[in-house]
């Protein structure tokens, strides 16, 4: 099938050619994402997050906060428990309960509840929007414990917490490789 519009006499041209190879390429990353997603279900994860040592004091309501910002940036379900406690110290503790994606394949495949792909997703100071400059400490131990407990992909990652930065670097950042759940409308096109 070939669309052809005429837009040569129209005063707005250039306005609606771009408009056109927006939704072309807007139905390329639709058609890409539907193609590269595979068969998943949701995995419960139960642990406790220990934090030492942190050179801030950050309160239970502040854990809760980035937490549960970090668990949506890793694809997590939104109906996750987290209960932060010892929070009158430096040396917090975090209860989690959530549930992630996880691939099914041949036979499992039949039991598939939700359609995932894999993303590349960056942590950084401001991404997730509950993280700040501050946070470096906190998202190492992060890295040191939930990243390493979910065996998520680390692309990179830079830490240098006690170390000064070069101007326009983040605090820190962690790239990582992530199976996030495709939206229901768009997997079911």
């Amino acid at each position: 099938m070939v669309c052809k519009v005429e837009l040569s006499g129209h005063p707005n041209r250039h306005y609606l050619q771009m408009r056109m190879r927006c939704l072309w390429l807007l139905l390329a990353c639709l058609v890409t994402s539907i193609a590269a997603s595979a068969p998943a279900v949701w995995a419960p994860h139960e642990l406790i997050v220990n934090l030492h040592d942190l050179p801030k004091h950050y309160s239970c309501d502040d854990l809760w906060y980035k937490f549960r910002a970090i668990l949506l940036t890793l694809g997590a379900r939104q109906d996750m428990e987290i209960l932060p406690y010892r929070c009158e110290g430096y040396s917090p503790q975090v209860q989690l309960k959530f549930s992630a994606p996880r691939l099914v394949q041949g036979a499992n495949a039949r039991w598939s509840d939700l359609t995932a792909v894999t993303r590349t997703v960056q942590i950084a100071p401001g991404s997730p929007d509950k993280l700040d400059n501050g946070d470096c400490e906190l998202m190492a131990q992060v890295k040191g414990s939930l990243l390493t407990y979910l065996g998520e992909r680390i692309v990179s990652y830079r830490l240098p917490c006690q170390q000064p930065r070069e101007a326009g670097q983040p605090a820190f950042a962690v790239t990582l490789k992530i199976l996030v759940p495709v939206p229901a409308a768009v997997a079911s096109r």
